[in-house]
């Protein structure tokens, strides 16, 4: 069994804004971190993308296998956010900028991707709060 892991975007820590992290379920540190904190806790999802990086709620992901299945360009890929769906009970990834290849992916499923179905196939770009810029290019 995996160790949960956690974080919280902390805009105390000066000069520049930072990630708190810890590791396992200490009811002491969320009770601290609420406190002191303005943003909700991330969970990590406990997923590698395909650079050995860790995913974590609140992630920009690209899938990048497109890149290499019908030679499209890195830039024509979607940006998607790594959410918990709470009525699928598992991590997925909701489209923010939909691109061609949104419609062969997505299906029925609304604006969402099952994270372990493109984990092998995902590179984290950045996350909400040190690349907002990513939702709007």
């Amino acid at each position: 069994m995996r160790t949960l892991a956690f974080r919280v975007w902390n805009t105390e820590h000066k000069p520049k804004p930072e990630f708190v992290y810890w590791e396992g379920f200490d009811p002491i540190i969320p009770d601290r971190i609420w406190c002191n904190y303005d943003h909700p806790v991330q969970q990590c999802t406990g997923k590698l993308d395909i650079d050995g990086n860790e995913i974590w709620e609140g992630d920009f992901i690209q899938v990048v296998y497109a890149v290499q299945s019908v030679n499209a360009p890195t830039e024509s890929l979607g940006v998607y956010e790594v959410v918990y769906d709470q009525d699928s009970a598992c991590w997925c990834l909701m489209v923010h900028k939909k691109n061609w290849m949104d419609r062969e992916m997505i299906h029925d499923t609304g604006d969402q991707l099952p994270l372990l179905r493109y984990r092998n196939v995902c590179r984290v770009i950045g996350n909400v709060y040190e690349n907002p810029e990513l939702l709007s290019k």
